[in-house]
């Protein structure tokens, strides 16, 4: 076990499309890293957990479920998890894809700051090339969220103009009576 300083890089993937091959590249990538660091002396684990509609999970240390007409292509995956830690050296891969934008896709690289560096790079590089998910709303998400809020503000606005409110007639009589 080596005592030094640890670092880590997170970054949240969003308005990605995740095809096979980007997944593929991304093990492939993070693999490397594995294999980097067997040894005899050296103690690290490599998984891959792919989770699919219907509540039915694969998991393996190997890139099988990758394979043409394996789980990837047959399922309806709906997150895809790939895991790397080192246990000797500190360091630790991980990646997150869910169908979706829901909350959890991320890649988060931890260990010493050189490592960290070139591999969140990588891996950022890979990312980068997926295709990006472009639809109308997600374009101008903003402008129809404060254009709803404006046009919601303004029909509880004429809603309360319909509340029928009567003046108070006389005002100090009623406070006497109030104080009585």
């Amino acid at each position: 076990y080596l005592n030094i300083m640890k670092t880590t890089r997170k970054k949240i993937i969003q308005d990605k499309i995740f095809a096979k091959e980007n997944i593929r590249s991304l093990w492939r990538e993070i693999k490397s890293e594995y294999d980097n660091s067997q040894s005899e002396e050296n103690h690290s684990s490599l998984e891959i957990e792919i989770n699919c509609i219907g509540g039915i999970s694969y998991e393996s240390e190997t890139d099988d479920l990758l394979q043409d007409g394996d789980v990837i292509d047959n399922k309806r995956c709906s997150t895809v998890n790939i895991e790397y830690h080192d246990y000797e050296l500190n360091r630790r891969i991980s990646l997150n894809l869910s169908h979706g934008n829901t909350y959890g896709n991320d890649i988060i690289v931890r260990g010493d700051k050189n490592w960290v560096s070139g591999v969140f790079d990588s891996l950022n590089d890979i990312i980068e090339a997926a295709k990006p998910q472009e639809h109308w709303f997600i374009k101008y998400k903003t402008v129809i969220l404060h254009t709803g809020a404006i046009l919601f503000g303004f029909f509880i606005f004429k809603l309360l103009d319909l509340i029928p409110i009567e003046p108070i007639e006389e005002s100090s009589t009623n406070i006497l009576k109030i104080r009585d």
